[in-house]
């Protein structure tokens, strides 16, 4: 009897060994399976972030070499590994990094960009689709958008050296000058009481009026009006009617789509029912993304400030708040401000050759009573330049106010010291990863 349940237990015995074997096994086995998935994971996660990087440098090549990006030729493929991008990368490789322009006009590129980072045997592609916005346009020299509900203003003497370009309507007047540069309106052009242009192309309807003098030659597709002594040394082309009235004097010809109303002393050169297109295009009103900025600055300031003294500027500064400023400034630097800016008084730099200041405001820039200030200003609000200031660079406003003997001077290597990627703006319309 004791042999049989000795029996038994050996029996059970085994059973439980093997039992505990196979649950050995398998355990192992789950362990092991786990283990190939986390490191699996592991160089999947690797592989995604070298194809990351990727992307990461493409676009950042194409937002500070904006000429490159014109280079590029619509809907062909450009590979920047091995020869602009390394391919050895984290441990990993970057088995390609493609640039494909699809769209351009003058405001934006869009550009897809396709990365395949590989790690060991394990490969992630991304692919992306982007807008590039073009760089912040200050060679233009001084750029209004003048919308209807806020016009800017030129009047009471004063003084504007630079091409003008003005989206919207506009009415110079009261002894202002524009020194020897052409100026390009989107809308209607008022100029009168002895105001003094230079060559202008309008969109709209052009009044010269109360001994008001154009410099050169007026091209209009609306009507032009020429009357009470004043006076256009040049051409007259308008796709519209062209009147000429009391007194007014046109050196050159006079050439209109329509009629030519003429009680004026002008005798000759007169040729009205002619056929000409003389429409253009106005660049659309630039925007910043102030989010690029906060999230990209090389320093942050939180709250208003007071800068004066000597400035080093070197870098990209975010200030969320106002700006005061005075002082002489040393570097190339950009000054991004959520609020307003106002200069109290003088700003110079060290190195007119050298130093450069751009200042890309959300809020209203003022410069008044004299203050003689060098930069480059950007404010989708109000810039008022006032009481006998002067600002020599390079101006970009939704409404400009220039009154009392202001003066505006364009400094053409301003904009040429300012990198382009500062004022390159970039949107991302897709983002697939395979």
């Amino acid at each position: 009897m004791l042999y049989n349940q000795k029996g038994y237990a050996l029996i059970i015995v085994l059973m439980m060994t093997i039992v505990l074997f196979f649950i050995g096994s398998a355990a192992l086995t789950m362990g092991g399976s786990v283990r190939k998935t986390a490191v699996l994971e592991t160089e999947q996660k690797k592989a995604h972030y070298i194809a990351e990087a990727g992307i990461e440098k493409a676009v950042d090549k194409a937002k500070r070499e904006s000429a490159w990006v014109e280079s590029l030729v619509l809907n062909s493929e450009y590979n920047l590994v091995p020869d602009v991008i390394p391919a050895g990368y984290a441990d990993g490789n970057l088995v390609h990094v493609k640039v494909r322009k699809e769209f351009y006009n003058d405001s934006k590129t869009t550009l897809c960009i396709e990365s395949k980072g590989q790690y060991r045997d394990v490969y992630r592609e991304i692919r992306v689709k982007v807008d590039l916005g073009k760089p912040m346009p200050f060679y233009r020299g001084l750029w209004t958008e003048s919308p209807p509900g806020a016009p800017s203003a030129f009047e009471n003497n004063s003084v504007i050296g630079s091409n003008m370009l003005i989206n919207g309507d506009i009415i110079f007047k009261q002894n202002c000058t524009i020194l020897d540069k052409d100026v390009t309106v989107g809308g209607n052009v008022v100029i009168e009481n002895n105001m003094n242009a230079r060559n202008l192309k309008s969109g709209g309807r052009v009044t010269v009026s109360n001994n008001g003098r154009v410099e050169g030659n007026i091209q209009a597709v609306g009507d032009v009006i020429v009357k009470n002594n004043a006076v256009v040394t040049g051409d007259i082309r308008s796709m519209g009617n062209i009147t000429l009235e009391q007194n007014a004097v046109v050196g050159g010809d006079v050439w209109a789509n329509g009629v030519v109303n003429n009680s004026s002393s002008k005798k000759e050169g007169i040729y009205p029912n002619q056929s000409m297109d003389l429409r253009f295009t106005v660049h659309p009103f630039p925007e910043i993304d102030l989010d690029w900025y906060h999230k990209n600055a090389d320093y942050y300031y939180s709250g208003s400030q007071t800068w004066s003294g000597d400035l080093n500027l070197n870098g990209l500064f975010y200030i969320d708040g106002n700006l005061k400023i005075q002082g002489t400034y040393s570097g190339v630097g950009t000054v991004v401000v959520s609020g307003t800016v106002t200069f109290e008084g003088n700003l110079g730099c060290t190195d007119i050759e050298q130093d450069d200041l751009c200042i890309l405001c959300a809020g209203n820039v003022t410069l008044i009573n004299g203050a003689q200030v060098r930069a480059l200003v950007y404010s989708p609000a109000i810039v008022t330049i006032d009481n006998n200031a002067v600002l020599r660079g390079s101006v970009i406003a939704r409404t400009l106010i220039q009154n009392n003997k202001a003066e505006f001077y364009f400094e053409p290597k301003m904009e040429n010291n300012q990198p382009d990627w500062v004022t390159t703006s970039l949107q991302i319309l897709s983002w697939e990863e395979k």
